[in-house]
C-alpha cells in the first residue's frame, strides 16, 4: 500500500505541472508482484514487490525526461527504463535547479530508515553513487523541502499532445 503524504498533491495531467528547465526528479514507483528482471549491462536481478524510488537529473529539461518516463511505449535507453517495463510511476518529485546534485539527493534517499539498495551502480554508471534505485519497502519518505510533488493517478502513463519543449 502506498504511504499517503500530507503534502498537497496534483492529479491533472502532469505535463502542465512539469516545468521545462532543467532539474532534479525523484520517482516513487510500485513495483506488484517479485520478479526477475534483465537490467542492460547490469545482468538479471530478482526484485520484491513494495516501492521504488529512483534519483535522476534532467539537466536537458524535467518536462521531457519525466515523461518519457511515464509513457510506456519506449526503448530502453536508462536503467530504469528496464524497471519501468513492469513497473509503475505513482508519484514525482521535482527540483527545478542548475545546480548538479542529483548524487547527494540520491544518498539523502539510501540513508532513510530501511532503504536498501536493491541493484547495485543501477542509474549511478556516470558516478561513484552506490546506485540510484532504492527500495523502501512499503512505505516512502516524503519529498524533502522545497521540491514539488505530482502524484500520477492514471494507472497508465498520461498522453502528451505535440512535441515536448526542451530546457532553453
Amino acid at each position: 500500500m502506498v504511504q499517503q503524504q500530507d503534502q498537497a498533491a496534483y492529479s491533472a495531467p502532469p505535463s502542465s505541472y512539469i516545468p521545462p528547465g532543467p532539474g532534479i526528479y525523484r520517482l516513487v514507483i510500485v513495483l506488484p508482484q517479485k520478479c526477475t528482471i534483465r537490467i542492460g549491462s547490469l545482468g538479471s536481478f530478482i526484485l520484491e514487490s513494495g516501492i521504488y524510488l529512483y534519483t535522476g537529473s534532467a539537466m536537458g529539461g524535467l518536462r521531457g525526461r519525466v515523461l518519457r518516463h511515464l509513457c510506456a511505449d519506449k526503448r530502453p535507453r536508462w536503467h530504469i527504463d528496464y524497471l519501468l517495463s513492469v513497473a509503475r510511476v505513482v508519484e514525482v518529485h521535482l527540483l527545478p535547479t542548475r545546480w548538479r546534485q542529483e548524487c547527494a539527493w540520491a544518498m539523502h534517499a539510501i540513508s532513510s530508515p530501511g532503504a536498501t539498495v536493491p541493484v547495485p551502480r543501477f542509474g549511478s554508471s556516470d558516478c561513484r553513487c552506490p546506485a540510484h534505485l532504492i527500495r523502501c519497502g512499503d512505505q516512502y519518505p516524503p519529498p524533502p523541502v522545497g521540491w514539488a510533488r505530482l502524484r500520477v493517478d492514471s494507472p497508465s502513463p498520461p498522453a502528451t499532445e505535440g512535441p515536448v519543449a526542451a530546457a532553453p
